[in-house]
């Protein structure tokens, strides 16, 4: 087979193997990152260098280091990939995003408006979030903070200060801010854990830190008409809630001094 011939069997693939391998060294992490078996990629690689016919890495007990032929094509992969990533990026546009339960119509709308009037928004728990982004979902709204993940772009899109949405007859409704020792013997309307657990760590411990350890009640499934209900119903129980863009009939929210701080986050899939 030529020299051409050779070149010819080149894939896009062999290119983006090849940067993740300079990148980071090693054969190992390099696989980890990619999510393939080591024996599959050192095998890539060596029929990339086969096929041009030089030496793109010195290997040693250490590691991969690109060689003077592996650095030139190491910028000339780098170059190609991420020209072909923004050309894609151009052509498309995300038109199908994962929501949590009791996600409010004016951030279903101002997604609307930025993705377009063609965007679809189906249900999708926070802890299935990951697993369905580039499949299920092209993005995907979760509750945070957020903890970082390779390869998973998080955008900030809001940030709020969580208060006490109660019944408009508990005395702490006519409050006009509250402490978290006013909370003392109440409980705390929640939800299935196994939906957002990273999110109901952290709400839960901020509670703790800050003094107060409810009792919670969980309501499942837990819509906006069925939370309203339940704090309705009962004076001993609460919610920690954004402030509702309407008034609640029959409810009241307050805010609290030293709030958690809830994060609306878009995350989707980076680049390579």
């Amino acid at each position: 087979m030529g020299k051409l011939a050779s070149m010819d069997q080149i894939a896009l693939l062999h290119l983006r193997y090849f940067v993740v391998v300079a990148e980071e060294g090693t054969v190992r992490a390099a696989a980890e990152r990619l999510g393939i078996s080591q024996p599959s990629l050192s095998q890539q690689v060596t029929q990339l260098e086969r096929r041009l016919g030089v030496r793109l890495f010195d290997r040693s007990p250490a590691g991969m280091r690109p060689t003077d032929a592996g650095r030139h094509l190491l910028a000339i992969a780098t170059r190609t990939l991420r020209s072909l990533q923004g050309l894609a990026e151009a052509a498309s546009s995300i038109r199908c995003v994962g929501v949590p339960r009791g996600m409010d119509s004016g951030m279903l709308n101002a997604l609307t408006g930025r993705f377009g009037p063609a965007t679809e928004f189906v249900a999708l728990d926070s802890s299935r979030a990951l697993h369905a982004i580039g499949w299920k979902v092209d993005a995907a709204i979760v509750r945070g903070p957020f903890a970082p993940v390779r390869g998973v772009a998080a955008t900030v899109l809001c940030q709020h200060p969580l208060g006490i949405l109660v019944n408009a007859d508990q005395e702490i409704a006519e409050r006009e801010v509250l402490e978290w020792t006013d909370l003392d013997g109440l409980s705390l309307l929640w939800f299935d854990e196994r939906r957002a657990p990273e999110y109901a760590r952290w709400l839960v411990d901020y509670c703790h830190q800050h003094g107060w350890r409810p009792r919670l009640r969980v309501l499942d499934p837990a819509g906006s008409q069925l939370v309203a209900d339940a704090l309705r119903r009962e004076t001993d129980l609460v919610a920690l809630r954004p402030r509702p863009e309407q008034q609640i009939r029959g409810l009241s929210w307050v805010p609290l001094v030293e709030a958690a701080e809830e994060q609306l986050l878009l995350l989707s899939r980076m680049p390579l």
